[in-house]
């Protein structure tokens, strides 16, 4: 693993993403989906949210993370 090329993307810790969630009501910011409850279009899966980039071409950054659950994570 090369850590230099890991930092261009920038690091929140655990924390801030918490922080983070809350600020959105514990919500995926993409479709609402809310976690710790099952998806409104999958209703066998249960949300799990990830961090997610406003920007994709700046780094995981505060001002640049958004709650994003599992499914639109995968596809933005």
């Amino acid at each position: 693993m090369d850590t230099k090329s890991d930092n261009k993307l920038g690091f929140i810790s655990a924390e801030e993403f918490e922080k983070i969630k809350k600020e959105h009501d514990y919500r995926c910011v993409t479709c609402g989906s809310k976690e710790n409850e099952y998806h409104f279009l999958r209703h066998n899966v249960m949300v799990e949210l990830r961090q997610g980039r406003i920007d994709v071409k700046k780094g995981f950054v505060i001002g640049n993370v958004i709650p994003q659950c599992q499914i639109c994570n995968k596809w933005s």
